[in-house]
């Protein structure tokens, strides 16, 4: 069970606990989308939880106000598309929150002129200002952007600071209202 809701653990694999490691801390095990994608998702890393709950009709979390939706796109199942701002100009992106900051490709910080590591990044109407942002090479980059067109993927620190619920069956995002 994760979270007192049963899971479905077929395709799931076991992996050496040195494996379970990230950055010097020992991590109890990983969740990844293909088992979250059941559930509509609440990530509330400022209030030390994560809540599943079956689908619903809507996705409403009580006790806690969240913006108006953010479409998503979902590909392959388990890859959470949206399109999000920084510095105040357009960008596809992925939604990754397993990635510790901003992840983009040359042409974003190109565009932009940014040399100091930070950018503000909307989604929706939440701002999130001088969030770290760096240059990678990450393979999911150059897949959804072959051409070296700006993309972005969307790392943890918006959930270091602000709920997010995610809906795969209703193709919506919210964040805590900023």
């Amino acid at each position: 069970t994760l979270g007192g809701l049963p899971v479905d653990m077929e395709g799931s694999r076991t992996v050496p606990d040195a494996s379970l490691t990230l950055d010097g801390v020992r991590l109890d095990g990983l969740v990844s989308n293909n088992t979250l994608n059941d559930y509509d998702v609440l990530f509330d890393v400022p209030g030390g939880r994560l809540l599943l709950k079956p689908f619903g009709k809507s996705v409403e979390w009580p006790g806690v106000k969240l913006s108006e939706p953010v479409r998503l796109r979902v590909y392959h199942g388990v890859v959470l598309a949206l399109d999000v701002e920084i510095d105040g100009k357009p960008y596809p992106a992925m939604l990754e929150l397993g990635s510790p900051s901003l992840l983009v490709n040359q042409a974003v910080l190109d565009e932009n002129g940014i040399t100091d590591g930070k950018a503000d990044l909307r989604m929706g109407a939440a701002l999130f200002p001088a969030l770290p942002i760096q240059v990678s090479d990450h393979p999911s980059i150059a897949r959804f952007s072959p051409h070296g067109d700006g993309f972005v993927i969307v790392g943890a620190g918006p959930a270091a600071a602000c709920a997010i619920a995610v809906s795969w069956v209703h193709l919506e995002m919210r964040t805590c209202v900023r």
